[in-house]
């Protein structure tokens, strides 16, 4: 199973695996409320067997090479999910997800976690331009993009939707040249 250390002591990247879709399940419905503001998913994932539909997904696009998702673990604990939701693979990009559980906000891990990831994607899957998109509103998903010395693209127009209100998102992108300064 793919597992990948962190610069922070403790916390780590391990491949989504339906081996955790208990756990998985848990972490969402302990934080539905707090999630809720900025994930459109949450009112179909109502029980265990909607988490494990989910990490079979991911385990058939990791396949498939066209995502790559992992869970966040600090220490023995799973704390939220990090990943590429796509990898276009002919031009060399990949579109950024992230969320964690509100109880371990604010102490970096989302941050180092996606810095992570993002060395991974430019070091292991050849890729030039890496991108997230987060709801004009969300100041921690926005902090985490511009923490990490992504360029702000633009705004996209009523381009997410969620619980039948449209909503503007941000667009960051972060290209291989700019990481290696």
């Amino acid at each position: 199973m793919f597992k990948t250390d962190t610069a922070v002591p403790g916390l780590s990247l391990v491949l989504a695996n339906v081996q955790h879709a208990d756990a998985l399940f848990q972490l969402v419905d302990r934080n539905r409320t707090y999630l809720r503001q900025w994930l459109p998913w949450l009112d179909h994932n109502t029980q265990v067997d909607d988490s494990e539909h989910f990490l079979r997904g991911c385990q058939s696009s990791f396949a498939s090479q066209s995502a790559l998702n992992t869970l966040i673990f600090f220490q023995e604990d799973l704390i939220g999910t990090v990943g590429y939701n796509t990898i276009n693979h002919a031009n060399h990009d990949a579109e950024i997800g992230y969320w964690m559980s509100e109880d371990a906000t604010g102490r970096g891990f989302m941050t180092e976690a996606v810095r992570t990831l993002i060395t991974l994607g430019f070091q292991e899957y050849g890729l030039n331009r890496q991108v997230i998109r987060a709801a004009t509103g969300n100041r921690p998903s926005r902090a985490v993009a511009e923490r990490l010395g992504f360029t702000h693209e633009g705004c996209a127009r009523q381009a997410g939707y969620q619980y039948g209100e449209y909503h503007d998102l941000e667009i960051y992108s972060l290209l291989k040249s700019e990481w290696q300064k």
